[in-house]
């Protein structure tokens, strides 16, 4: 009976090792999935969390962009804006100094066709610019202005 108790006992010892390896194999492999998950579960988080703050940090440089480019509008408006006033400013005065040129001409003109007609009336000059009688010398002009005619 010694030696069936020894089997009876080694049968029993070889069936609590393999039931061993069994659970703690079993054990082992829970294990392993639970932090397998776990680690799949934070990845997950972390990287939801990254592209959240990616995300954030795209809308504020868009805002950004948006903002400077609004900025550089209004300044290139209102430098347009300057120089065109500037560019209205210079031909309005170019168009007054044309203008007074031209009266200044008119004038001189308008002075010099009262001064011939003075002379006409004064002189009694008749006749065409062929004969000569009909065109105004210079001393014929200082002589009226002696007389008291001034342009």
């Amino acid at each position: 009976m010694a030696e069936l108790d020894a089997l009876r006992t080694e049968f029993l010892g070889k069936s609590a090792t393999t039931i061993q390896s069994k659970y703690w194999s079993y054990y082992a492999r829970r294990t392993y999935l639970t932090l397998l998950v776990s680690t799949i579960e934070i990845q997950a988080y972390c990287r939801v969390r990254l592209a959240h703050q990616m995300y954030e940090r795209r809308k504020r440089e868009v805002a950004c962009v948006r903002i400077q480019k609004e900025i550089r509008g209004s300044l290139s408006r209102r430098s347009y804006k300057k120089m065109q006033l500037s560019a209205i400013h210079i031909q309005a005065g170019m168009r007054g100094m044309s203008t007074r040129q031209d009266f200044y001409v008119k004038r001189k003109h308008n002075a010099a066709t009262v001064i011939q007609e003075t002379m006409h009336i004064h002189h009694g000059i008749q006749g065409d610019a062929a004969d000569g009688k009909g065109v105004i010398c210079k001393s014929d002009v200082d002589g009226v202005i002696h007389h008291g005619i001034q342009v």
